[in-house]
């Protein structure tokens, strides 16, 4: 009994607390997705000129063309800069469909008339990229010229502003 008596008073004294352990936090929480902007519900004017700089005739106004904008995020940032590289041309066009739904449901749409010029009404304020493609066949000419271009910017409520996307 005396034996059982001293374990006991050992692990009694092993149980003493000693100084509190630092409180570990809660890794952060992941920032939810910006939302991409209303379609329709800004104030701005987007406009400009989709051209084709030819090997023989210099810039060329390229009509019937589409030419997107798209809300400017850090994702859709990369995923332009990953297809476009950092001078903003590319031969083909970047997939829509890989771009996250929410933007691509914000994406405006316009096609150029026949001096390839374009217009964007009621464009939200904000960061945006623009994206246009080209196709340029010379009569007799086998292969086709072309390639896709875009363009960052800013616009503010109620701005006016002018693009020219070349190659």
């Amino acid at each position: 009994m005396h034996y059982m008596l001293i374990l006991i008073a050992l692990a009694l004294a092993g149980c003493e607390s000693g100084p509190a352990l630092p409180e570990i936090p809660d890794p952060p929480k992941p920032e939810p997705p910006l939302a991409a902007p209303p379609i329709g519900s800004g104030t701005a004017r987007v406009s400009g000129k989709l051209t084709l700089r030819t090997s023989d005739f210099g810039p060329q106004p390229v009509g019937g063309q589409e030419v997107s904008l798209v809300p400017q995020t850090a994702e859709t940032d990369a995923l332009m800069t990953s297809h476009y590289g950092r001078s903003g041309v590319a031969v083909s066009a970047f997939p829509s469909e890989k771009l996250p739904s929410n933007i691509r449901s914000a994406r405006l749409r316009a096609r150029t008339d026949k001096k390839g010029s374009f217009v964007f009404r009621k464009v939200p304020a904000g960061s945006w990229i623009a994206a246009g493609c080209m196709r340029w066949q010379r009569p007799g000419q086998y292969v086709p010229e072309g390639g896709c271009v875009i363009k960052r910017f800013r616009v503010a409520k109620g701005q006016r502003l002018r693009l020219r996307l070349s190659q």
